[in-house]
């Protein structure tokens, strides 16, 4: 059996006098989760800790036995996971190609003529090739969401 992909132990996340999450072993194996909970359950202070976007306060995270304390190892982590926000962000008058041109830049993709042979693939994949060159603006909350995966 393979190791597990990402493994939680002992997590203890606390906002103020709040606690906001509490896991005392948590794995998940390779492939897509879904984190399911009511308001207020801590989908998304775990889903900020393991992008690493906010500070581990108290336990350990391993993402491919890589520790987001560690800065390098961190970097390697941002570069294996995908993680979209609950607010995306997403620039409005930007035109879709462009805004995935951009992505493949952030990730260090430095051939342009592979960041437009990805921006296709990825486009493909969550079915908006045919929309590439309309800004971000005009699509629906669902092509939105989807450009954001």
């Amino acid at each position: 059996m393979n190791a597990p992909t990402i493994a939680l132990n002992s997590i203890h996340h606390r906002y103020g006098s709040a606690d906001a999450l509490a896991i005392d072993r948590l794995v998940f194996e390779a492939g897509s989760t879904a984190v399911l909970g009511p308001n207020g359950s801590g989908k998304s202070t775990l889903l900020r800790l393991l992008a690493t976007v906010a500070e581990l306060q108290t336990g350990s995270i391993r993402v491919d036995a890589l520790d987001p304390t560690d800065q390098l190892e961190r970097t390697a982590i941002r570069r294996r996971l995908g993680y979209v926000a609950q607010r995306d962000g997403l620039p409005p008058p930007m035109k879709v190609g462009a805004f995935c041109d951009y992505v493949g830049a952030l990730k260090e993709i430095d051939s342009a003529r592979l960041r437009r042979r990805w921006t296709t693939w990825a486009l493909e994949r969550v079915a908006l090739s045919s929309v590439i060159d309309d800004r971000i603006g005009s699509l629906s909350g669902g092509m939105q969401r989807r450009l954001s995966i």
